[in-house]
């Protein structure tokens, strides 16, 4: 403060502005008056660009220079550390697993319950509950092949033996909650 005249100005408009802001309030500022001052000063102010003033040099950048590099230090001997933990919890020997490759359910290798045939074609009454649903395909040896549907048309197939899809779709019809149920006609 005793070598910087910028600095001690600035103390004296925050001073000045803490006593403003400390009066009560039948003492305050008259707001409009203050608008009014601050739209001339604009209106009259000179439009140069103004210079970015000079750095100043001296202790206090030296000292953020310094404070930056230990920081800096810092970084690297925590990121040092990390990379030293991660091979102590997984040795250099063990790599991780590889991710599963992802498989389509018409793909040659895909699982023997991904290759069932449509048999069927289904529409279950959805105020039903699910495990009634589920209980009803178990039954007859049907799997879910795909669906539901945009229309709730669910796709079933036989799961390890085959039926005869025709009377098990006739069968099917008898049964309560069943809107549909009809065989797939395949090529021959």
């Amino acid at each position: 403060m005793r070598e910087c005249a910028e600095c001690r100005a600035e103390l004296a408009r925050e001073r000045s502005l803490r006593a403003a802001l400390l009066l009560p309030a039948e003492h305050a500022p008259d707001v409009e008056l203050g608008l009014q001052r601050l739209a001339r000063r604009l209106d009259q102010a000179d439009v140069r660009p103004v210079a970015a003033p000079a750095p100043r040099r001296g202790l206090p950048r030296a000292f953020g220079m310094v404070l930056a590099g230990v920081g800096l230090v810092e970084l690297l001997a925590l990121a040092a550390l990390l990379l030293a933990g991660a091979r102590l919890v997984m040795p250099a020997a063990e790599s991780p697993s590889p991710l599963p490759a992802y498989r389509t359910l018409s793909e040659a290798g895909a699982p023997d319950s991904a290759r069932v045939r449509v048999r069927l074609r289904l529409v279950f009454d959805g105020s039903r509950p699910v495990g009634e649903f589920q209980a009803l395909l178990r039954a007859r040896g049907l799997v879910i092949v795909d669906g539901p549907s945009e229309t709730g048309v669910w796709s079933l197939g036989f799961g390890r033996e085959e039926h005869d899809a025709d009377a098990v779709a006739k069968a099917l019809r008898a049964v309560p909650g069943v809107m549909f149920a009809e065989p797939v006609g395949l090529p021959k």
